[in-house]
């Protein structure tokens, strides 16, 4: 068959797939979808609730990240876990901002007047140039997605620090990250049904994440139930902007660089969905990606960096002049950090131009960030 007559995309750069419509759903305000889905930010840490609250909010309304949190008092990487669920904002209400409580370090307490005003004194001082820092590295890094072209969206946060940044928030095909999801997905169906993975699911899981391998994914995709069984994995993972497609082509989901955040925090937290051995399985295999497979994201991290699991993906789309979708997700662990990132892509000339792009957004934002 002549590729050159018919709409294919490749994947990885191994098998070719039809380009569909584009299904995501039109008219839906960013914080329409955050709410209308229903998550509940009481599971998810501190810093990770007032990001998808209100960094997603703050961003429509003005334009501009904005920083939540600060160190704990140890200054080393902690989870503080999070005591309710913010309210959403509809039109016409204040824009919600992160009260002295959110932002106290692991431990503290926010009981007394006398000390809620000392203590606002002293939150002024650490948590302005906090913001400054994620103001200045975001135009940074917005000017330098403006320099090279394509179209990119990027969301971190350093769940030690509750420090975060989001930059658009357009939906993306999946390509090979959804597979993370995937196996999430069949580890916590496992889970429920007290049944382990089978030896042969396993070995399809390894190839699958390590090498990126693509009938395994299809294997595995047509095991979980494929689009109905990935609904079931959003629900139970908070997901609310991930749009599982229709049929056997499972890297043609689409999802927003929040949503690939959400997973990472759920995969990644001890509180989460996934025990600890699903949740060890799934990042070891993360942190044992092939050579050739291991670029994006993981360049950010500092040379000390105790722990890189990630997962890349890439599309080329005829529909779009032949370029390519090019997509990183990842978990960095350094010391005093504990860094979610998700930075997706399309519109690349080439594949190398895009995964260069990927991979500058990225060190542009924890360079940055880290201060």
């Amino acid at each position: 068959m002549n590729d050159s007559k018919i709409d294919v995309r490749r994947f990885d750069g191994e098998d070719t797939v039809p380009d569909p419509q584009d299904a995501r759903g039109k008219g839906l305000t960013r914080r329409r979808l955050l709410w209308s889905g229903g998550i509940g930010l009481g599971g998810l840490t501190a810093g990770t609730a007032a990001f998808l609250s209100w960094g997603v909010t703050a961003e429509t309304a003005h334009g501009r990240a904005v920083a939540t949190g600060r160190p704990t008092a140890s200054g080393s990487p902690a989870r503080a876990t999070a005591s309710g669920t913010p309210a959403p904002t509809g039109p016409g209400t204040a824009t919600p901002s992160p009260t002295s409580a959110d932002a106290l370090p692991a431990g503290a307490s926010s009981a007394g007047a006398s000390s809620a005003s000392s203590q606002s004194s002293t939150e002024a001082n650490q948590v302005e140039p906090t913001a400054d820092r994620v103001t200045r590295t975001r135009e940074e890094v917005a000017s330098y997605i403006a320099s090279m072209g394509g179209r990119i969206s990027i969301a971190v946060i350093d769940q030690a620090t509750g420090v975060s940044m989001a930059l658009g928030s357009r939906h993306f095909h999946t390509a090979s990250i959804i597979k993370v999801e995937i196996l999430a997905a069949l580890l916590l169906r496992a889970q429920r049904r007290k049944e382990p993975l089978t030896a042969g699911q396993r070995q399809l899981a390894h190839a699958m994440i390590t090498r990126s391998d693509n009938p395994s994914t299809s294997t595995l995709w047509h095991h979980l139930g494929r689009r109905d069984g990935l609904v079931w994995a959003n629900e139970q993972f908070g997901l609310v902007e991930t749009l599982p497609h229709v049929g056997a082509n499972w890297g043609l989901t689409k999802t927003t660089a929040r949503d690939q955040l959400r997973l990472l925090q759920k995969i990644t937290d001890p509180g989460g969905p996934l025990n600890s051995e699903s949740r060890r399985y799934l990042l070891d295999l993360m942190a044992r990606i092939i050579k050739i497979q291991s670029w994006g994201v993981r360049s950010a991290a500092h040379p000390t960096a105790s722990a890189i699991q990630f997962k890349n993906g890439r599309v080329q789309i005829n529909a779009d002049q032949s370029r390519w979708i090019v997509n990183s997700i990842g978990h960095i662990v350094e010391r005093d950090h504990d860094w979610l990132i998700a930075v997706l892509s399309d519109h690349h000339p080439t594949d190398s131009r895009g995964i260069r792009t990927v991979e500058r957004v990225a060190q542009l934002a924890l360079a940055g960030l880290r201060g």
